[in-house]
C-alpha cells in the first residue's frame, strides 16, 4: 500500500503539480485536455494535486490510519477528476487525448485500487 500510495498518488500528483503550474508545459496540458490555457484556475488544480503528492510520498513514511486518509482524500479527488472528464466528454464531445484517454483511466481506477486495498486491510488481508 505505501509504494502504491508513493507512486500513484505522490509521485503522479506532485508531477502533475509540476507540469500544472509551470509554462510552457501548463498551456500545453490545458490543451491537451481541449480547454484554454492560461487559466488562473491551472494553479488551483496544481496546488491541489502537490498537496496529496506530499501526502503520497509521507505515505512511506507514516503508516496507519495516515495512509486511509491518504488513500480517502486521493480516491475523492481522483474520483471527481475522472467524472468530470466523463462530463466533458458527454456534454461537449471533447475526446482530447488528456480528457478522454489513460487520464480517464487513471482518475477512475485509482479509487477503485486505493479503496480496495483499505478494505483488504480493515479484514487483515493486507497488512499496514
Amino acid at each position: 500500500m505505501a509504494s502504491f500510495l508513493f507512486w500513484c498518488v505522490g509521485i503522479q500528483c506532485i508531477s502533475a503539480c509540476v507540469l500544472q503550474w509551470y509554462q510552457p508545459t501548463a498551456d500545453k496540458i490545458a490543451e491537451g485536455i481541449g480547454w484554454a490555457p492560461g487559466s488562473p484556475f491551472q494553479k488551483e488544480v496544481a496546488a491541489a494535486s502537490g498537496a496529496f503528492g506530499i501526502l503520497g510520498i509521507l505515505s512511506s513514511w507514516i503508516g496507519g490510519d495516515f495512509w486511509t486518509a491518504t488513500a480517502i482524500g486521493a480516491s475523492f479527488m481522483y474520483f471527481l477528476m475522472g467524472v468530470g472528464h466523463v462530463l466533458d466528454i458527454v456534454k461537449t464531445k471533447n475526446t482530447s487525448i488528456y480528457n478522454a484517454g489513460s487520464v480517464l483511466y487513471t482518475d477512475l481506477l485509482v479509487p477503485v485500487v486505493l479503496n480496495s486495498a483499505i478494505n483488504f486491510m480493515e479484514d487483515g488481508l493486507l497488512k499496514y
